[in-house]
Formats: C-alpha cells, sequence, structure tokens
C-alpha cells in the first residue's frame, strides 16, 4: 500500500509517496497558497501537490505543539502509558500554555538518571485533529500519524557527522549535553537579528568548531548563515532524504519520535446495517432450525404412538405420549408466535427510529440486539437494544424517545426517556443522547 507523508507549515507544504517498499514514487513541494491559513487548507494545499491518491497518511505539522519535560525519577512510577501521556500534558501545559484538558498528548522518554527523567512531549489539540482528519477523509485517505516535524535528522541513526541543528518558525531543534549525556533540546528561536546572531548563543564543541561543520535544516527561505551550511527542505534532493528519514523512523517499532496516532473510527452506518441485517438472518435462521428440530420431534413421536396404539395392553402409554405430542405441538406454535411477535416488533421499530426522527437529530449508532435465547419458564423472551447519536436541542431527544415509545409500546416495547448530554462541536453546543429500548413479547396462551 502506498504511504503519504505530508509536511505542513504555515509557509511551505510539501508531500512524499512511497510504495510498500519504501522507495519514493512521487514528490511535491510548493509556497503555501496565501488563503490557506488553517490545518484545513493545509493540508488540502499539500494534498493537491500530487495526482495519485493518497492510500494511508502520516502528517508532520507545526501546529502541532512540542517540547522536552523533566519531571522527578519516581514521578511516573506505575503508571500505565495513557496515565503517563496525561501525567506528562499537566506537566507541559506551564512550558507550552496547552491545557491539558483539551489536547492529545503523546510523549517518548529521551533518558534519565536517579533524579530527573527527561521526556519529549507533543500535544496536538483536537481542533487541528479534527480539520486535518476531515480533510483527509473528503478524499478517502485515512489518516495514519500526527506529528512535529522537528527533531527526526537529530534522532536519526544515519545522521551525519557535521552537528546539525533544525529551525522550525519559532523553534530551534539541537543536542546540549545535559546531566552528562548529549540530549535532544527545543528552544525559542528569535530569528530577527538572522541565523548567526542565534547560533552564536550555541557555539559548536571544539571538535566541531571547523568552518561548515554545522548543518541548520529549515524550510524558511529566506536566512544564511556565514558559520553553518543550510540544508533547505526547498531544494528536492534535500525533501527527498528528509521524507526517507522520516518513514524509517515510522517503520521502527516502537517509533522513536512522538507520533499521535488516531483513535479508531466508528463503525460506519452501512457496516451498522449490516450487522443489523445480519442478527435479523440468524434469528429467522434460528427460529427455521427450531421449528424443523421440533417438527422431526413430532414426527419420531407420532411414530412410536403409532406403534403403541396397536398393542391394546400398553393403552395408558399411548394416551400419555398422545398428550405429549399435543402438549409439544401446542409450545411450538406459542414460541412460533413469540418469535414471530419479535421479528415484527423488531421491524417496526426500525420503521419508528426512520419515521419519527424529528429534524435536527442524528442517530449515531443502533446496539445490535441481544440474541433472542430459550427464555426461563413462563417467562416471555425479551430484547433490548440502544440509540445513540446528536441533536442540535436538547428537547429534541426527549421528543424522539416519547414519539418512538408511543408508536412502539402496543408491540411490547418499553422505551425509556432519552439521556442528554451537553457537548461542544468546535463552537456549537450539541447535545449526544442514548435512548435504551426493551421489548418483551406478549405470552400466549396454550391452546388445549
Amino acid at each position: 500500500m502506498t504511504r503519504t507523508l505530508l509536511l505542513i507549515t504555515p509557509g511551505f507544504v510539501a508531500r512524499g509517496d512511497f510504495d510498500a517498499r519504501g522507495r519514493l514514487v512521487a514528490l511535491g513541494k510548493a509556497v503555501a497558497p496565501p488563503g490557506a491559513v488553517d490545518a484545513g487548507s493545509l493540508t488540502l494545499a499539500a494534498l493537491g501537490l500530487v495526482k495519485a491518491k493518497a492510500r494511508k497518511v502520516w502528517v508532520l505539522s507545526t501546529a502541532a505543539v512540542t517540547a522536552i519535560v523533566e519531571v522527578s525519577a519516581n514521578r511516573l512510577q506505575g503508571l500505565s502509558e495513557q496515565e503517563r501521556f496525561t501525567a506528562l500534558a499537566f506537566e507541559a501545559e506551564a512550558l507550552t500554555g496547552v491545557p491539558a484538558g483539551s489536547s492529545l498528548t503523546v510523549a517518548r522518554r529521551l533518558g534519565g538518571d536517579g533524579v530527573a527523567e527527561t521526556w519529549w512531549v507533543t500535544q496536538v489539540s483536537e481542533r487541528l485533529r479534527q480539520e486535518v482528519e476531515a480533510e483527509l477523509m473528503r478524499h478517502g485517505a485515512p489518516l495514519a500519524g500526527l506529528a512535529h516535524p522537528g527533531g527526526m535528522v537529530l534522532m536519526s541513526e544515519k545522521a551525519s557527522s557535521a552537528e546539525s541543528l533544525e529551525v522550525w518558525d519559532d523553534l530551534l531543534f539541537l543536542r546540549q549535553r545535559h546531566r552528562g549525556a548529549a540530549m535532544l533540546d527545543i528552544l525559542p528561536a528569535e530569528l530577527s537579528g538572522g541565523l548567526d546572531p542565534l547560533l552564536a548563543r550555541f557555539p559548536a564543541a571544539e571538535a566541531e568548531a571547523e568552518p561548515n561543520r554545522r548543518e541548520v535544516w529549515t524550510t524558511r527561505g529566506n536566512l544564511s548563515s556565514d558559520s553553518a551550511t543550510l540544508r533547505s527542505l526547498h531544494d528536492a534532493e534535500t525533501l527527498q532524504g528528509w521524507f526517507s528519514g522520516w518513514l524509517s523512523a515510522l517503520d521502527q517499532s516502537p517509533e522513536p519520535l512522538p507520533v499521535l496516532h488516531p483513535p479508531a473510527r466508528p463503525m460506519s452506518t452501512a457496516r451498522r446495517v449490516l450487522l443489523c441485517a445480519f442478527a435479523t438472518a440468524l434469528a429467522l435462521a434460528f427460529c427455521a432450525g427450531n421449528w424443523w428440530w421440533t417438527q422431526l420431534q413430532l414426527t419420531t413421536a407420532q411414530t412410536e404412538v403409532k406403534k403403541l396404539s396397536e398393542v391394546g395392553n400398553l393403552r395408558s402409554e399411548v394416551q400419555k405420549a398422545s398428550q405429549e405430542l399435543q402438549k409439544a405441538r401446542a409450545e411450538h406454535e406459542t414460541d412460533m408466535k413469540r418469535h414471530s411477535q419479535a421479528l415484527r416488533a423488531f421491524g417496526a421499530m426500525l420503521e419508528a427510529l426512520a419515521m419519527e426522527k424529528p429534524g435536527g437529530v442524528l442517530v449515531r449508532a443502533l446496539n445490535a440486539p441481544a440474541a433472542i435465547s430459550q427464555p426461563a419458564p413462563n417467562q416471555p423472551p425479551a430484547m433490548e437494544t440502544t440509540v445513540t447519536g446528536w441533536c442540535s436541542e436538547e428537547n429534541l431527544a426527549a421528543l424522539f424517545s416519547q414519539k418512538v415509545g408511543e408508536r412502539l409500546q402496543p408491540l411490547g416495547w418499553t422505551v425509556q426517556p432519552a439521556r442528554t448530554q451537553a457537548q461542544l462541536a468546535g463552537s456549537t453546543p450539541v447535545w449526544s443522547f442514548e435512548i435504551h429500548l426493551r421489548m418483551e413479547t406478549t405470552p400466549t396462551a396454550t391452546q388445549p
């Protein structure tokens, strides 16, 4: 499967497509269009650099917030991975200003000792993820991962002998000695006076102090330096090597860079409908099998009754078998009526959900009903399901459940009032709702 990497910055976008063997098959780059100011429009601009359809996409965006966080050595002990990420998000909030509760966080441990641990933390706002994923979904391309583009050159095992630095918008990525070890650091990049004054604040080691032994990787086209070699990603060959380095990093397990992988997408409406149809077909098959088995038992019982009737001295046994036969037939007819009622009620429930749904209500999911099983003695079979979705006004969910209940009550359904919860979709208030339905078939009197 073709894999696509998108580089998104405020002033520059690029796209690289690789085949299953990791070979570059398409490369595109351009200055960001003047009207592309948000993540969605920049994603669209990057996708349009290559005509081929993207299949699996990693997005490298400078809109993701990244920082180096130091915590005490025992601060994260005993925590699961997700709990560690949450704790690091709160630690990073003081550095990045990004609220921990409104961002998705991923981190990689860089090193540590008995006193402290150093973590590389990347935070992706929910809005950024939604804008990028929505644009990719419009083009039929699933989002495989989202990360900040910085740091790959410094973390790559194939880094050149020269000292490498990376400049991304207002951030500088470099290696500095910390607690006795060379480690990645991320610092603000003040470039108003040019690149050389910034580099002078971080002199190279004596062994690397000779001219042009430092390389600066950047997408900014207005930089120049007398003390370092510029590796601009505007150059196609440099960009190709940079994309290949990122692909190699993504192929490693675990990934050495903090890459956010989106949660699994919910089941599509078509799949849910297919699942409901499969459940219905399974119930019909069960009824047919039950009918066949009962008929087989009835036929066997009738044969036995015929044999017993031929022997006069076994008259009492014949009468007993005849009574059991009649009872079995009556129970079979009762079961058939109950199953038929359950199937009609299920169809009526689907029709009610479709016909009684008011405007402003979106049904998101219909859980598959519980399989109809053999009920307890003297108890009718029951079927339960739950409808979830979204509505633009809180009272619409209650109105929806009320109408559905009025329509389904005569068929044995019990519809509980909708439970709602207010949420925000971007800046628009919406309400999620959940409606629980239960159907108990009406017991049918046994025929004498």
